[in-house]
């Protein structure tokens, strides 16, 4: 667990790909069973097992978070026995070179302990992430999750911004997002960039704070991230932002309105909507549960489902009104939207 005084400065990302030339340790086949053991900044990963064979191959992933005091630190890789006997070990130091390159192949040649014999070598892919590096990632991420048809590409819109923030600072005050959104807006063009909200995070300390719950939020998240997951399934599984929508009404940022454009059919007018940003979010919140696998769902559909409906009662509009499937189809035909990446395009099951 990570104290509230934690300073951390990159993140280092480890590939164990394999090991070759191991001493037997099983004198009857004449193999091993053997894992990896990867140390650093007090913090050990274990590879899975392999056994019988003195060429294991692992090709696994680890993170783990470097200390300010541990950017030229060592990295121990231990290669263990099924009896968890040290077989050999070899160290890298995490020098200049490892943080000013991308992903670095290494072969490192294992020492054992008595030094008298040479038990192989463990082959391994290194890349260190600076915190700007790694800020980026996470905010484009998290931006992402909320990229709606009224953001403009990689640009964020306060309704973008809004919502990021509503999810990792939910007790903020709505007045004062869009405050901090006019802050980090420099050109004041309404629209800020990944870069411009990573760079004034960057600029001082105390700006992290005012957008994310701690110090060490972004590297918690980072670390977790994994083939498995995704910065959006950490950052919604956590439900802060599913509890601000139910609790919407006490919170200004929610029950605030945005001004949409919308075409009107009968005469491809078009006209500005305000809707409440609850409702945006929900439904978009709605399509990541309903068109994502099952082990893949972040949001719970009758959560979203809930909010929708006390949205119904409290603005005498229907949001989720099972009766609009049914115009989904002409919709869709009338605008001739192409459907053929759709994840789910069967009109036809949702016009009845």
């Amino acid at each position: 667990t990570m104290g509230e005084t934690s300073d951390y400065t990159g993140l280092l990302c480890i590939t164990v790909n394999a090991a070759e030339n191991l001493l037997p340790t099983d004198m009857q086949t004449g193999t091993s069973d053997t894992f990896v053991k990867v140390v650093f900044g007090g913090k050990e990963w274990c590879s899975s097992m392999i056994m019988k064979t003195l060429t294991p191959v692992w090709n696994q992933q680890c993170k783990m978070l470097v200390p300010t005091d541990e950017q030229s630190g060592t990295v121990a890789f231990q290669v263990m026995t099924f009896e968890d006997d040290l077989l050999g070990e070899a160290e890298l130091k995490l020098t200049g070179e490892l943080w000013s390159q991308p992903v670095q192949g290494k072969v490192l040649p294992l020492k054992e302990k008595l030094e008298r014999k040479h038990p192989g070598r463990v082959l391994v892919q290194i890349r260190l992430k600076s915190k700007a590096e790694t800020l980026s990632e996470f905010l484009t991420e998290l931006a992402n999750i909320f990229n709606t048809d009224f953001a403009c590409g990689s640009d964020i819109q306060l309704l973008q911004f809004s919502s990021i923030v509503a999810c990792t600072k939910p007790s903020l005050p709505h007045q004062a997002i869009v405050a901090l959104f006019e802050e980090i807006d420099e050109n004041k063009d309404s629209v800020i960039s990944v870069k411009e909200l990573r760079d004034w995070v960057l600029k001082d300390k105390s700006n992290e704070m005012k957008i994310l719950p701690s110090r060490e939020y972004i590297w918690r998240v980072m670390e977790s991230v994994s083939e498995k997951r995704s910065v959006r399934d950490i950052v919604l599984s956590e439900h802060t932002f599913m509890h601000a929508l139910i609790g919407q009404s006490t919170s200004e940022h929610l029950t605030a309105a945005a001004t949409v454009q919308v075409k009107q059919r009968h005469n491809d007018h078009v006209i500005e909507e305000r809707v409440p940003i609850a409702a945006i979010i929900a439904t978009h919140l709605k399509q990541f549960a309903s068109y994502c696998n099952a082990h893949d769902k972040v949001v719970d559909a009758k959560q979203v489902e809930a909010i929708l409906s006390q949205l119904t009662v409290s603005q005498g509009k229907w949001y989720d009104n099972p009766k609009s499937k049914k115009q989904i189809r002409p919709f869709v035909l009338y605008h001739r939207i192409d459907v053929s990446e759709m994840i789910r395009n069967d009109l036809g099951a949702t016009a009845h």
